[in-house]
């Protein structure tokens, strides 16, 4: 009998052993993926993750869950900090998180923070910040003056949007007075009771907010002098210096701030720097309305526990009606300070002669950066040429293109003053003498003329901005645009379309509502054996033949494909039953092409009794789409929105990556046909703004070259 207890055991064991090992090589797998698969992991909290660091973490973690830590803890012990389920479809393995809500020694919820290896703490946080963003997009919980932190809510953006409110006032003969807060040490003020509260209030449910609730409950700080460490203070509210998710969330806490504004006042927030501001004909209107604000926001303050310093706000009169006297306007009883100039995002606005005020901040700050690249740049010893460019470049020539649309309205002579900037860098970093004339520098250095890289910059704003249609501030279509763009602006957009030979109109944008999911369809890149291009051809013929009378036997196949030339550039799509051949704007890129040509075989070649087998040669495509982002560019997020309408019709819908000029039938018909395009065929004027954007660059660069 004992004997039989001791086999049972000893096989019992065996077993344990053996998935303990699965369970280890299975988590070295998973931390694996996550480092090479996972957007923006190549650089966590600034520091990037070398190839050393990426296996002492995998070993770490994995030494956790060694067998014996698995039988004295119990084989489930390491998962009940992360647990990943992984299951196994049609070859590819398919990660999804569950969080265990409780853990069994100490009843607490888990923290990003105890997870095995700072690596993967840092993995955690950015999948959490990916979450709630595509949260708060999608069901546009964040007002669109609310910016920083967001994808499409740039710093361009926030001063843009005061910069034509100003215009606006001048144009109609207004009034208008600013009024710039400072939070009391913003982040580590936040009442973490009323985030979470305010992230429930957004939506945010489930275990997201239970891990944050966690992660932000009793966190300790202690300091370190040389060999000695305080004693641990627990922090009861602010939020965690250096966690990405900090900004995120303070975003969220702020996002209710609109509440405070009475009507006719508007403001934008950019982070922690608030500006309120109010335009009218009747300055005792404007006077009342900022005071009722004021109050307002000092209740929600007292609130929410947030201190505002008097002291360090300020307000001035933006207008150019001159005032008689000024308005009285205080915070809990304390005035604030008048000035002439105020600050925000690193623009200094003034009421008067505004390009010469940001001009004038702009040189004094890049000649002593120039001073100080003097002081490094030896001709024989020190940096080389090519990182003092960049220097010059990244450092002092960056300084105008931060706020490229409102320099963009400068005058010739202070795009003279700007261009003086660029060459005095240059030559610094170049060691040539004064003599050197300009465009040889530029050659040399193979930069843009300053004043022709800030237009274009600016150009680039306005075009994203269309691009983002309903998402953007500006170009929303479906209520009030709550930016207005400028006379000269319009004016801009409009000679840059007409000398496209388009308009507007053309431009892809994002679909009305975007997408948080990717996996609205089947992508198939390496799943079959012909897809491996280092076969024969005539194998690859034969290997897709056979995959396809077996796995998609009773699919309608659509094949599509697209060609560029010096003449053309076209799109093509074939089905048993009908095919279609078009032209496409020549500055599409052949990324563009191949993802038009798949939406425009959506529309025309498929049939509602069936399910679809769409074939494309371009990799590139379906890999952007199965890794959808908000990133992503705008004819994917086009693409994506077409196969949810059809899926929605309860069709299946697979895409298949085949190899190019594989004797694929179905695929040389649609290259044949696409390649076959003439002048006579119609034209699609579709275009995309990543296209647009890349060819102005392309133009600029010439035009330097054809200078020199």
């Amino acid at each position: 009998m004992n004997k039989k207890i001791e086999s049972i055991t000893q096989t019992i064991n065996a077993k344990m052993e053996q998935q303990a090992t699965m369970l280890v090589e299975m988590f070295e797998r998973l931390v694996e993926s996550l480092l090479q698969n996972l957007s923006a992991v190549n650089k966590l909290g600034g520091v990037t993750i070398s190839p050393s660091r990426k296996k002492k973490s995998s070993r770490q973690s994995s030494q956790s869950i060694s067998y014996p830590n698995a039988i004295r803890c119990g084989f489930g012990c390491f998962w009940k900090f992360f647990l990943p389920l992984i299951s196994q479809r049609n070859g590819s393995i398919r990660l999804s998180f569950q969080f265990q809500n409780r853990i069994k020694t100490n009843q607490k919820l888990i923290r990003s923070d105890q997870l095995p290896s700072p690596v993967f703490s840092k993995i955690l946080e950015r999948i959490l910040i990916q979450r709630i963003t595509h949260h708060l997009l999608i069901g546009e919980k964040v007002p669109p003056s609310v910016n920083g932190f967001l994808p499409l809510r740039d710093n361009q953006l926030a001063v843009y949007k005061i910069h034509t409110a100003i215009t606006e006032a001048h144009s109609h003969k207004k009034y208008f007075l600013g009024i710039s807060l400072d939070i009391k040490s913003a982040y580590d003020s936040v009442y973490i009771d009323g985030l979470i509260l305010k992230c429930l209030r957004l939506g945010i449910y489930g275990n997201i907010i239970k891990v944050l609730h966690s992660f932000l409950q009793d966190r300790t700080i202690q300091v370190r002098w040389r060999n000695s460490l305080s004693k641990t203070k627990t922090v009861q509210k602010g939020l965690p210096q250096g966690s990405v998710v900090s900004p995120i969330l303070f975003v969220c806490f702020l996002s209710d701030f609109f509440e405070t504004l009475e009507v006719g006042v508007e403001y934008s927030i950019f982070a922690d720097d608030i500006f309120i501001f109010c335009a009218h004909t009747s300055l005792d209107y404007i006077s009342k309305k900022l005071q009722n604000t004021m109050e307002n926001v000092h209740k929600w303050c007292n609130y929410w526990k947030l201190d505002i310093s008097p002291e360090k706000c300020s307000i001035a009169d933006l207008s150019k009606k001159k005032l008689q006297s000024f308005p009285r306007i205080t915070y809990a009883g304390f005035l604030l300070p008048w000035k002439q100039t105020i600050k925000y995002l690193g623009i200094n606005f003034y009421k008067t002669n505004q390009n010469g005020v940001i001009l004038k901040n702009i040189r004094s700050k890049a000649l002593r950066k120039i001073n100080a690249l003097k002081s490094i740049a030896y001709k024989n010893y020190g940096p080389r040429t090519k990182d003092l460019i960049n220097i010059a470049n990244n450092s002092i020539c960056s300084l105008f293109y931060y706020s490229c649309s409102l320099t963009n309205k400068f005058s010739e002579t202070q795009y003279k003053a700007c261009n003086s900037i660029q060459t005095m860098a240059l030559r610094v970093a170049l060691g040539l003498p004064k003599w050197t004339p300009n465009i040889v520098l530029m050659k040399i250095a193979g930069q843009e003329v300053l004043s022709e890289k800030i237009k274009r910059l600016a150009a680039q704003f306005f075009i994203r901005q269309l691009a983002n249609g309903n998402q953007s501030p500006i170009y929303d279509q479906n209520c009030k645009p709550s930016i207005k763009l400028i006379k000269k602006d319009e004016v801009l957009i409009a000679n840059l379309f007409a000398d496209l030979d388009t308009s507007t109109d053309h431009i892809i944008t994002f679909p009305d509502t975007l997408f948080s999911r990717n996996n609205f369809c089947e992508i198939h890149l390496s799943n079959f054996s012909f897809q491996n291009k280092a076969h024969p051809v005539l194998l690859i013929k034969d290997l897709f033949e056979e995959a396809v009378s077996k796995k998609f036997y009773d699919y309608h196949i659509i094949a599509t494909d697209a060609s560029k030339s010096h003449s053309f550039t076209s799109i093509a799509g074939i089905s048993n039953l009908q095919s279609f051949v078009y032209r496409i704007h020549p500055i599409n890129s052949i990324f563009t092409a191949e993802a038009l040509a798949i939406c425009q075989a959506l529309d025309e070649l498929s049939v509602t009794y069936k399910n679809l087998l769409l074939l494309t040669d371009s990799y590139s495509v379906l890999q952007a789409l199965k890794c959808l982002t908000i990133k992503s560019p705008k004819v994917i997020h086009r693409l994506a929105g077409k196969i949810l309408v059809r899926k929605n019709l309860t069709q299946k819908i697979c895409l298949v990556w085949t190899p190019g000029h594989s004797l694929i039938h179905w695929n040389e018909k649609a290259d044949l046909l696409a390649k076959a395009v003439t002048e006579s065929h119609p034209l699609i004027e579709w275009i995309a703004s990543e296209d647009i954007i890349s060819h102005f660059q392309t133009v600029s660069l010439q035009k330097t070259n054809h200078s020199f």
